[in-house]
């Protein structure tokens, strides 16, 4: 979601006059009777050369970034959209594009009616069309070939947290005299830290502040005919040496020439696989090797999405409910559900009703998502998934290979990394490795720092040939899963948690373990089932941190990090004096404990933007949160008080 900085959102009602959409809050017309399309077309498609642009691509990797300062009706990503599908380019599209005051879907609909034209993907995109949070939404359409990142909040609290580069921006923010916070200087400032140099700019206005204003941190701007009544319009050229500018103007990393880049994933769980499927949604080579371990936690027989929530406003709370509402919408997700039954949450500790009573106010969510019934929380858009279902999708027309990567080098020569594996030879020439070990993550000694830790788990299997077992997907401490149509006499429950187990004995069968499934079963559901029951037994090894979030993104460069941060523990205040270096194409996704279907699909897209470097899904505050190097500067600064 967002930083907790940004105000509340509000939704905006839609005014009509005389045919046009107004907005009440600004006074001013979304777009124009009867021309609002062809207006698109001469002031912003045209104003940027997107034809020219798209046609420019020459592979799926290749994507072109637009971002937009009022997102509105949609008016402008949909002919945008429509505009790329026409022209049919071998890259992709990403539209970034922000709003204080959005619309709801009624008012979107009634909008949206006097554009037939774009009915096909105005449809498709009411269907994704976000709930009212702060934050950041990600809509997929086409096959992930075009991607809507959707801001909502005060845009001069949002672009900061925003890392991109862009190509082309649409400035179309209502006029600068009723809306003059979209015309800001700090504004201004975000798009040129945000803009590739070269990037094209188009907007409607020909005021001679926004001239200045975006003269001044690096745009070559000149006028150009408007459409309409309105005689002149600007058009600009991101050229950093102009005016404050510089050609270090943001960090974000620049992207590799897709023919050099080529992904090998360690790890074919949840974390490898979710990663693998978005890198492949970008068009980029990805290779999976699969270990010899059959005691994954994603190694299930199935799996809940039972999400974890926060009654705070931090950025933790935004990252756990925008990973929800990510892993909700998940195509792979949608295909695995077991059934149409929803996760009933029970409440099993004294005080939790009212707790979840005070959590579904303060999420203020529709209740598709998250409601009251029953005395329990209902989780609509939640379920258990049939796991194998859901790995094969995710790795479908991946390269899957079959072995247990034992070591990895990289290469100062060639700048690729090569691996080593018991099995034998295998492919060892990759501009990039992420590692998606699991609790088999600790075996590579150079990511000690990273404090993962194991946690054992186990699940039963039971038999249900009599229907005795309530159906439905149950969450109580433990879960139990729907019945499977594949498996109808089957269901699974657990699980146990140990926090410290014995790395020698820990794969075998604990019946305390499974007698302690069904006590709380028994207890949750009010009924009374035994361990005769008990068809089969299942015990895997999660993958925790210290701090319960993932470690995601790239591996530090610890040597390097110890020396830098030194500092902090004598001032938790003191800046780094050097820029913190990181292992080059180097990256992990691990510690998911047991909430892999909540964290992977959103950790996974984050790291695929960042190894293909397209703008990231989420803000630097959460980036920060999940960062592989964040125990080691909490240890060096807890190094003062000891």
């Amino acid at each position: 979601m967002t930083s907790k900085k940004t105000n509340k959102i509000t939704i905006s009602d839609l005014e009509w006059k005389d045919g046009t959409p107004v907005s009440p809050v600004f006074d001013d017309v979304y777009f124009s009777k009867g021309s609002g399309i062809a207006e698109t077309n001469h002031v912003f498609i045209n104003g940027i050369d997107l034809p020219e642009a798209l046609a420019a691509q020459s592979s799926r990797s290749a994507c072109y970034v637009i971002g937009e300062t009022g997102f509105g009706t949609g008016l402008n990503f949909l002919q945008t959209w429509k505009t790329y599908r026409e022209l049919d380019p071998k890259g992709r599209l990403m539209f970034i594009s922000f709003e204080k005051y959005p619309l709801d879907k009624e008012a979107l609909e009634e909008a949206h009616s006097h554009l037939p034209d774009l009915a096909s993907y105005s449809n498709q995109l009411r269907d994704q069309y976000p709930v009212a949070k702060s934050g950041y939404h990600v809509c997929s359409f086409d096959d992930g070939k075009v991607t809507l990142l959707l801001i909502y909040g005060d845009i001069t609290l949002m672009l900061p947290t925003v890392q991109a580069k862009v190509d082309a921006w649409y400035l179309d923010g209502f006029a600068p005299a009723k809306n003059p916070d979209m015309w800001s200087d700090e504004v201004f400032a975000q798009l040129g830290r945000l803009s590739k140099v070269g990037a094209k700019l188009a907007t409607f206005t020909a005021a001679g502040f926004v001239r200045r204003g975006l003269q001044s941190v690096g745009f070559d701007m000149r006028k150009a005919p408007g459409y309409g009544r309105k005689r002149e319009r600007l058009l600009g050229t991101f050229s950093p040496e102009r005016g404050d500018a510089t050609a270090a103007h943001h960090s974000w990393p620049t992207p590799m020439k897709a023919q050099e880049r080529s992904v090998a994933i360690i790890g074919a769980g949840f974390a490898g696989a979710f990663t693998a499927y978005a890198l492949r949604q970008r068009g980029i080579a990805v290779t999976v090797f699969q270990g010899e371990t059959t005691h994954t936690a994603s190694q299930v027989p199935a799996a809940i999405l039972a999400p974890r929530f926060m009654l705070e406003e931090t950025a933790l709370s935004d990252f756990l409910l925008s990973s929800y509402l990510t892993s909700s919408q998940h195509p792979a997700l949608r295909m695995a559900r077991i059934g149409n039954s929803s996760i009933q949450q029970y409440p099993i500790k004294e005080n939790e009703l009212e707790r979840f009573k005070r959590l579904v106010a303060h999420l203020d969510l529709p209740p598709t998502l998250i409601q009251i019934k029953g005395g329990k929380l209902l989780l609509p858009s939640s379920s258990c998934y049939n796991t194998q279902k859901l790995l094969n999708f995710l790795l479908d027309d991946i390269d899957v290979i079959p072995a247990t990567i034992t070591d990895y080098k990289f290469k100062e020569d060639t700048n690729r990394w090569s691996l080593q594996s018991s099995s034998g030879d295998v492919p060892n020439d990759f501009s990039d490795l992420l590692l998606a070990t699991g609790y088999e993550t600790s075996r590579f000694h150079k990511l000690s720092p990273m404090r993962l830790r194991p946690n054992r788990g186990q699940l039963v299997t039971l038999e249900d040939t009599d229907k005795i077992i309530p159906k439905g997907t149950h969450s109580f401490g433990g879960y139990l899963s729907d019945r499977d149509p594949e498996f109808p006499n089957k269901r699974i429950a657990g699980s146990s948690f140990n926090r410290a187990p014995n790395l020698d004995t820990w794969q075998a069968v604990n019946t305390e373990d499974s007698l302690g499934i069904i006590q709380k079963l028994n207890q949750a559901l009010d009924i009374n089932i035994g361990e005769s029951l008990i068809t089969d037994t299942f015990v895997g090894m999660r993958c925790t941190t210290i701090d319960q979030l993932p470690s995601v993104g790239k591996v530090p460069n610890f040597k390097q990090w110890e020396q830098a941060l030194r500092p902090l523990s004598q001032d938790k205040t003191f800046p780094p004096s050097e820029t913190l270096e990181y292992q080059k194409g180097l990256y992990i996704l691990s510690g998911l404990g047991s909430k892999g279907l909540q964290y992977a699909p959103l950790c996974a897209a984050y790291l695929a933007a960042l190894i293909t470097s397209e703008p990231c899904p989420v803000p630097k505050e959460i980036t920060s949160l999940l960062c592989p190097g964040r125990f080691l500067k909490r240890d060096i600064i807890r190094r003062d008080s000891q």
